[in-house]
């Protein structure tokens, strides 16, 4: 199975998520939209793993858990890279000191663990939409800045059931709680 740990939104704000991935389709044809119950942010993308790596995953994501209290993020405009021939669309995070703690902490519970991650610099961002073709020129939208809660942190399956993404989360803990 393929894992990764992510931040989950409460309900104000995957509804502003997906008004923001439905907002983006006048500049962006064929976006397939990230499905609400899948909105996240990816904390750490682990990758394949059997049931050990998972529950060490587990085990670290945890005792991550208890070592950072919940704090605030702002999310602040759209972007989006290229991908071979189409876009990944994305929510820009503000820089933010708690998030890149938050990773490192991560990173390093999962070292203890015995679970490798990749070397990649960490940027954080919510996926609104995949395989989006550019209409025109002009790729900017504008969104009012809206600050976040993160309060949890949780490991989450990546699967494909009936052909359709499909994220679960294995295992969800609040941040802060010993």
């Amino acid at each position: 199975m393929r894992i990764f740990t992510a931040v989950t939104f409460g309900e104000s704000t995957r509804q502003y998520l997906q008004e923001s991935a439905k907002a983006i389709s006048s500049l962006y044809k064929d976006a397939k939209l990230v499905r609400a119950e899948n909105m996240h942010m990816t904390i750490v993308f682990i990758g394949e793993a059997d049931r050990a790596k998972v529950n060490k995953v587990i085990r670290a994501t945890k005792k991550t858990s208890k070592e950072i209290k919940g704090f605030e993020a702002a999310i602040d405009g759209i972007s989006s890279f290229r991908k071979k021939n189409s876009h990944t669309v994305y929510c820009n995070i503000e820089n933010s000191d708690e998030l890149l703690t938050l990773h490192s902490i991560m990173i390093s519970n999962l070292k203890a663990c015995g679970v490798e991650t990749d070397s990649m610099k960490y940027k954080p961002h919510i996926t609104l939409a995949r395989q989006a073709r550019l209409t025109g020129e002009n790729n900017e939208i504008r969104f009012p800045r809206k600050i976040i809660e993160v309060n949890e942190i949780c490991v989450m399956e990546s699967s494909r059931i009936n052909g359709i993404l499909t994220y679960t989360p294995l295992e969800k803990f609040n941040l802060g709680v010993k």
